[in-house]
């Protein structure tokens, strides 16, 4: 508030209608939206970190190791999202940390048996499959079977 002589009146409608104020007031609006979306929007479907990738070329499996913190209905969401070849198999397996995981071992497996060896633990929570068929199936705690 600015007062003179009696007269008094606002600044603030003077400062914000200057046009280089009211660009930079809108972009600063317009980045504030987004960021308020993103946080909303991107941050309600769990964490995924991909800690290992095992691929068979001549097989077409693939298995993709996830450390998350998602829910089973975020993760069969996520897995479904994975690459898969027709006539090939895809494994998703998710872990809630890396304890017990060595992701050279999975990566650089010389064969699929070996690379199941080092993902086929107590501690997977769930496990998505995608068929050489079509068929899918998403599994939570499967090393309990």
């Amino acid at each position: 508030m600015y007062s003179s002589m009696g007269e008094s009146f606002t600044i603030l409608p003077l400062i914000f209608n200057q046009p280089q104020i009211k660009m930079k007031k809108i972009k600063l609006l317009g980045c504030l939206f987004a960021l308020i979306i993103c946080l909303t929007g991107c941050g309600g479907g769990g964490n995924f970190e991909q800690f290992a990738y095992f691929k068979q070329d001549a097989t077409k499996y693939r298995i993709f190791v996830y450390i998350t913190d998602a829910t089973p209905e975020q993760m069969q969401k996520h897995a479904q999202k994975q690459m898969w070849s027709q006539n090939g198999t895809t494994m998703v397996c998710y872990f809630n940390s890396s304890d017990g995981l060595n992701p050279d071992a999975i990566t650089l497996a010389s064969n699929v048996d070996a690379a199941l060896e080092e993902v086929w633990k107590p501690t997977m929570v769930a496990r998505y499959m995608h068929w050489p068929t079509g068929l899918e199936e998403f599994t939570e705690h499967p090393y309990s079977e």
